[in-house]
């Protein structure tokens, strides 16, 4: 078994969520960066940009498809995208509360060793 996949099982195992176990909670997450770190040990405000870049990515999608000229729906995507990242911000930081993680590097080092 690839090391990274035992990693993600083990987080599993412990009550962490599979979206925030993989790389990017995305679907497209298992082909961009497959050896990646988890999700719940990247920095929050690349959680929080991550967020905002896909919900632009998706209000320009809407966009297209609709072949509005409409400005607010740029807005909307914005908002949108921040809101992701939110939800996504604080699940995170719930989820490192309740197990009492602080880094990527300390957790592996407490588990495994050194980090993969």
């Amino acid at each position: 078994m690839i090391e990274m996949q035992f990693v993600r099982l083990h987080l599993i195992e412990k009550g962490i969520p599979n979206d925030l176990v993989t790389p990017s909670p995305f679907i497209w997450s298992k082909y961009l960066n497959p050896k990646g770190k988890p999700f719940l040990f990247q920095s929050l405000t690349q959680v929080m940009l991550h967020g905002l870049r896909f919900g632009l990515l998706c209000g320009s999608l809407m966009w297209l498809i609709g072949a509005d000229s409409n400005y607010e729906l740029a807005i909307k995507a914005s908002v949108l995208g921040l809101g992701m990242g939110l939800v996504n911000w604080v699940r995170i930081t719930r989820t490192k509360r309740k197990l009492d993680i602080v880094s990527w590097e300390k957790w592996c080092s407490e588990n495994y060793g050194a980090a993969p």
